[in-house]
């Protein structure tokens, strides 16, 4: 796994911990040194986020201490592990309401569920993690030299913290590890004091730290991944079918930031109560590369889980995915179950390995049922404890439907994000880019991740610079539009900006023909500073609010939160909508329209006001239709 992918699974696993905690903290006489590792989380949290920011920017690789930074980040990972396997041991059993919620009753579990890990205590692994932390803080790649003094302060009043399990109790070297190896010679490990011994090993078999095993001779019926590294709760899943990957890409070598919706992902998947959750948000933000990376991340980080991809483009599509899933994971739908129904019985059955199913562009309202629900009404969404289905939608009323109500919002980039992106796509010339020119085009892209890609395959096609692209989309409209329906040859499927929201304005219009009208009505208007007292009159103030509703869900419009109700259309989304109705043949009723709805709110005759506006008058600068 690379050192990005390690840093973002720590991260969220230190999410897990400090939910954990919450419940463990209600233990009466819990020692002090769990709630010592428990505010040391956030400093933690802290430093490896500001590592992952850098590494989008920098290859770790070119330092020359590149090994002892890998290997710090790796060994934070696997204590981090062992720390929250520790804590949700503990966790499991308080949720016993029966269970005897004391430190006399709970230091068994603790006890055991160390000696099952073969772990320290939870003072000594955060103590390690703080050392790693040290490590990548001094490394002159991450420069984290305000950290140093706070990581310092940790790991001093750590070690003044009172042990929260004697040494007495420890049962040190009592732990006795045998391999029998295909060559019949057994391998016989002692575990000492924090150290380990090999005696009688002949095979060639080397034991080191936990989860570094090498095995040279493995008996013909073992997993052989079994035995790269401990796999989360994996005692869990014995017995079940091996694991199944159907991802339509491959990672995204480009994909940067998303830190914090990774981490919620991540979170989730973890937390048995969650069987759902939905990214929502503008088409183009990136909700397709975030699921595709958390795809990979489940991969990578989870070996006994499947990951299952399905493309809800169209009914076809669908239909198609099912089938071809069904095929992978090697189902036999001869017993004349539906494709969908079998499907959804294995997943549900609990012989199926854990797995994540991602159903990607669930934005066609019309297929919900067909896509939900048999013939009999019944759902074929599979459920299982310990498995997540992710949605990718634009339509927030879709996601609220599929989730029950775990939704997450993508919106545009942040400024940071939208930079390293862009530096990513245009290579090794970005350096010489002038800062105030990538900002102005940020701002011009609205910090929109497809946006950005298409500029940035613009840029290196056609060897322009940023200062050449933005000039080019300060030119006339039609400059732009031309710039906006460019396709990246990249590979993969992608739509250009305008075909990608001009999917989302068909839909609307398919199904929200108020929301399409009040579309409509705003492309033909300045987009910016809407008030609510301009917009078209409806048959009452609930099909109005339907209408905004809308819109909004579709991130088509912001609301700017204020007493008079301004609303923002952005300009890309603006010239977007004006060039779809054109095709659509609509633009002339649309201004029309929207001349008529401004001549009301103007004390003069209404047909001269059309007449003046059709005319090019006074009017026209101050509505620009």
């Amino acid at each position: 796994m690379d050192p990005l992918s390690v840093v973002s699974s720590t991260i969220g696993i230190i999410g897990a911990l400090s939910s954990a905690y919450e419940t463990i903290k209600k233990i009466q006489n819990l020692p002090k040194a769990f709630d010592e590792v428990n505010k040391n989380l956030p400093l933690v949290r802290g430093v490896l986020q500001r590592v992952y920011e850098r590494i989008q920017r920098i290859d770790p690789s070119v330092d020359e201490n590149s090994d002892s930074i890998r290997e710090a980040i790796n060994t934070c990972h696997d204590k981090v592990e062992l720390l929250q396997k520790i804590f949700a041991t503990l966790e499991e059993k308080c949720k016993d309401r029966d269970a005897d919620k004391t430190w006399k009753r709970a230091r068994a579990w603790y006890r055991e569920a160390m000696r099952g890990m073969q772990a320290d205590r939870v003072e000594g692994l955060m103590k390690e993690i703080l050392d790693r932390m040290r490590i990548l803080a001094m490394s002159q790649v991450f420069s984290l030299n305000d950290d140093l003094d706070e990581i310092k302060e940790a790991i001093s009043s750590l070690s003044k913290v009172e042990p929260s399990l004697d040494e007495s109790e420890m049962e040190m070297g009592a732990i006795y590890a045998q391999q029998t190896n295909r060559d019949h010679t057994t391998g016989t490990q002692y575990n000492m004091s924090g150290g380990v011994m090999n005696t009688g090993n002949n095979s060639g078999n080397t034991f080191g730290d936990v989860g570094t095993l090498t095995f040279v001779s493995c008996p013909d019926h073992l997993d052989h991944t079994c035995l790269s590294r401990p796999s989360k709760r994996k005692h869990e899943y014995q017995g079940r079918s091996k694991p199944s990957h159907q991802i339509p890409n491959g990672k995204n070598l480009n994909f940067v930031g998303r830190l914090e919706i990774m981490q919620k992902l991540q979170t989730m998947l973890r937390d048995k109560e969650c069987e759902s959750v939905a990214l929502c948000g503008l088409g183009g933000a990136g909700k397709s590369e975030i699921a595709l990376s958390f795809a990979h991340w489940v991969k990578d980080t989870m070996p006994v889980h499947s990951v299952l991809w399905m493309s809800a483009l169209s009914c076809g599509s669908i239909d198609k995915s099912y089938g071809d899933i069904a095929h992978k994971v090697g189902l036999d739908c001869s017993e004349g179950l539906g494709v969908k129904t079998a499907l959804q019985r294995y997943l549900s059955s609990g012989v199926a390995s854990p797995w994540v199913l991602i159903i990607d562009n669930v934005d066609d309202e019309a297929m919900l049922k067909d896509m939900l629900y048999d013939s009999d009404g019944n759902s074929v969404l599979p459920r299982d404890d310990g498995c997540l289905t992710l949605f990718t939608t634009r339509s927030w009323d879709v996601a609220q439907c599929v989730s029950q109500g775990n939704v997450i919002d993508v919106e545009a980039m942040n400024e940071d994000d939208a930079k390293n992106l862009l530096a990513r796509l245009i290579g090794k010339n970005a350096s010489s880019e002038p800062d105030e020119m990538v900002d102005i085009l940020l701002e011009k892209l609205t910090c929109l991740p497809l946006a950005i890609a298409h500029a940035a395959a613009y840029m290196k096609r056609n060897r322009k610079s940023t200062s050449d692209y933005v000039n080019l989309m300060a030119g006339t409209d039609e400059n732009l539009i031309k710039l906006l329906q460019q396709r990246m040859a990249t590979g993969r499927a992608t739509a250009s900006v305008l075909t990608t929201w001009a999917i989302s304005f068909e839909q609307i219009n398919m199904h929200h023909p108020q929301a399409a009208t009040l579309l409509s009505f705003c492309s033909q208007i300045e987009p910016k500073g809407i008030p609510r007292t301009m917009l078209p009159n409806f048959t009452n103030e609930i099909e109005l609010d339907q209408a905004v509703g809308t819109l909004l869900s579709y991130a088509f419009i912001r609301d700017r939160g204020d007493l008079r109700q301004t609303f923002d259309m952005h300009s890309l989304v603006h010239l977007a909508a004006g060039v779809w109705l054109r095709e659509m043949k609509g633009s002339k009723a649309a201004t029309e329209a929207a001349v008529i709805r401004l001549a009301q709110l103007l004390p003069e005759s209404p047909q001269e006001i059309v007449e003046e506006c059709m005319g090019g008058g006074l009017l026209c600068q101050l509505f620009p239709i």
